[in-house]
């Protein structure tokens, strides 16, 4: 029937979409989108003195599922150049520590084996470890407060330069990243 033709049309046309649109993702977003960056807890923080820290960038995983969201299986990537990282990432950083921190108030986001938030600590007893949850929402904390001082020196909300991210802006960030494994992975 001309009714049966038309549905099936209709799904075949928003397949094709979904397969067009997963391609462009896969070429444009080779980096991951979500992401945060914390402070080494190596160094000792003083917000005035932000660019003299060692930062930690670390991917959250893009899982279908927005409830199983997670910090990618990687123990982070040190940045290298943290006074530019910081002013070009800043706005972008700032909404997902955000997100990060709200999520972790209502308990759908999750750390995994991730032992350098506190290498004192093995893996397995990490998350059973209220110190170390102390540890990582202070590093959140303690990012923030970097942003802040970084914004009193460039307004993030009017300049040009900090709009949506897109995929050329997100594959800058492997400039700033000292990589450590050679597989040349991103996040998971």
């Amino acid at each position: 029937s001309t009714q049966k033709i038309l549905e099936n049309t209709e799904i075949l046309k928003s397949h094709a979409d979904a397969i067009l649109r997963q391609t462009f993702e896969l070429t444009e977003f080779t980096v991951p989108r979500l992401f945060i960056v914390l402070p080494e807890e190596t160094t000792s923080y003083n917000p005035i003195n932000r660019f003299h820290h060692h930062y930690r960038l670390y991917f959250i995983c893009e899982c279908e599922n927005e409830h199983d969201r997670h910090l990618a299986y990687h123990d982070g990537y040190e940045i290298k150049q943290p006074r530019e990282f910081l002013r070009k990432y800043g706005p972008h950083l700032r909404q997902m520590l955000t997100f990060v921190k709200y999520a972790l108030t209502i308990g759908s986001f999750v750390l995994p084996n991730i032992t350098s938030l506190n290498q004192n600590i093995p893996a397995s007893a990490a998350f059973r470890d209220r110190f170390m949850w102390e540890s990582f929402k202070l590093r959140i904390e303690q990012m923030n407060k970097a942003l802040e001082i970084a914004e009193q020196n460039v307004n993030f909300s009017t300049d040009s330069n900090f709009q949506h991210l897109q995929g050329a802006e997100l594959r800058e960030i492997e400039y700033f990243l000292n990589r450590v494994d050679n597989r040349q992975t991103l996040g998971n």
